[in-house]
């Protein structure tokens, strides 16, 4: 016999659980782990009931051997505006086909390709930060994976309005798009200055990629690039490739997943590096070993197994809060039972501190070969799981290790004197204004 899955307590009359979370929504979702029973727990956004899933058991169940019997969920719908017909909002065998046809390029195997481009652009951060001089490197990160991005795609010739509209425009979709999904449908007709501004940078955003993809058509930048690669994919079984509007979605959908998690995960990595010399030597250590005077390559991503594992943690502690899902149809989840068309909130930011097998420190070692063997597979889902898990896990993920250790190779940052750095709830929760001040590195003696 199915049982009731629990309300989270605090719910309010017609607001129920709102409030508390637009008070602190980190806050707010921390609490969720305790109020629920077997990794569920009901939370209700006006009278409107969300299931909120805070265990890595349930959720392994519903991105991997039950995933067809979710949908992509209202946040997505909330998104399709601006990504349309892309990976982020298609489902079952239309998001298999996609899939299929986009992955060739972001395959592993073709990561160094774009190994240059980060370099380029980490170098460009580098050899612009001045000694003693505070900088917010938050921000720069992110117009560093913004800029690597779109290079990425687009050749070096055609990047630069991308960057910059993508630059003006994304942070408002993204900070809009999460508040869209937790309000009532009725929000986004209202004629608020933050809905006219959603609607404005979706159109900017839209109508810049799509120039872009005009322009590379005409001009045909020297060498292969992302946007080569997605022009000339194929449907193995059809023959059939993306027309301007898929391929347009598809790169908005890149830029959307593929800048902000990666810049925060490095903001955060030095953050904890700032705070603990220790890690730091060990990483400098590192660095000088296998790299010594030369810079990195993506060559290098499985020779700096430090600089994997502070990466590792930081993606663990620092992780997605909700990734939300709808079922297309009652589904059993334990000795529970979702209802069809329930609104389905997975939180790697919860299933990332069970106390089962996580605690609260930032521990770059508990991801040594023989500690790590003791944590389930699947209670780490950093780019997600199922169908749906992220396609260009391996890009990030080189980009990161490529952009940390050219960084701290010449660069100490320190936090300023009573330096107090808040979590600010967002896709991924980000440092709010990260101020750090390089210094020149001093090689470690020996």
């Amino acid at each position: 016999m199915a049982k009731a899955i629990p309300t989270a307590p605090g719910r309010l009359p017609l607001a129920g659980h709102l409030p508390h979370l637009a008070r602190s929504p980190l806050g707010f979702v921390r609490s969720l782990a305790s109020a629920a029973r077997g990794g569920l727990v009901r939370i209700y956004l006006g009278t409107t009931p969300m299931y909120v899933v805070t265990a890595y058991e349930p959720a392994d169940d519903l991105l991997a051997a039950r995933a067809h019997t979710l949908g992509v969920g209202r946040m997505f719908k909330q998104l399709e505006p601006l990504i349309g017909d892309s990976l982020a909002t298609l489902a079952g065998s239309a998001h298999l086909r996609r899939r299929r046809l986009m992955q060739p390029p972001l395959r592993a195997a073709e990561i160094p390709n774009y190994g240059p481009i980060m370099l380029r652009r980490a170098h460009q951060l580098s050899d612009s930060l001045k000694p003693g001089e505070p900088v917010r490197i938050d921000r720069r990160l992110y117009q560093l994976t913004v800029s690597a991005a779109a290079e990425a795609l687009f050749s070096v010739d055609l990047a630069g309005p991308v960057v910059a509209e993508v630059d003006r425009s994304l942070p408002v979709v993204t900070n809009g798009v999460a508040l869209r999904a937790f309000l009532p449908p009725a929000f986004e007709r209202l004629p608020l200055p933050l809905n006219r501004r959603y609607d404005l940078a979706i159109r900017r955003l839209r109508q810049t990629i799509e120039t872009a993809i005009s322009r590379h058509r005409t001009t045909a930048p020297h060498g292969r690039n992302l946007l080569t690669a997605l022009q000339e994919a194929r449907d193995p079984d059809s023959g059939a490739g993306l027309t301007d509007g898929q391929m347009r979605d598809e790169i908005i959908t890149i830029m959307l997943a593929g800048t902000d998690t990666p810049a925060a995960i490095l903001a955060w990595t030095l953050y904890e590096l700032a705070r603990d010399p220790a890690l730091e030597h060990r990483l400098h250590a590192e660095l000088d070993e296998v790299l010594g005077s030369r810079p990195a390559e993506a060559q290098d991503v499985p020779r700096l197994p430090f600089t994997g594992r502070l990466l590792t943690e930081a993606s663990r502690l620092y992780s997605a809060l909700l990734l939300m899902r709808s079922t297309v149809e009652p589904v059993p989840v334990g000795d529970a039972t979702l209802p069809q068309g329930a609104d389905v909130l997975l939180s790697p930011y919860l299933i990332h501190r069970d106390a089962r097998f996580f605690d609260e420190r930032f521990d770059p070692d508990r991801w040594l070969p023989e500690r790590a063997r003791q944590i389930p597979r699947k209670a780490f889902l950093p780019f997600g799981a199922g169908p749906h898990k992220c396609i260009g896990d391996a890009f990030a993920w080189t980009e990161m290790v490529i952009v940390l250790a050219t960084l701290c190779s010449r660069w100490r940052f320190r936090l300023p004197p009573q330096a107090k750095v808040t979590a600010v709830a967002s896709v991924v929760p980000r440092p709010d204004g990260l101020l750090m001040i390089p210094d020149p590195r001093v090689p470690d003696p020996d």
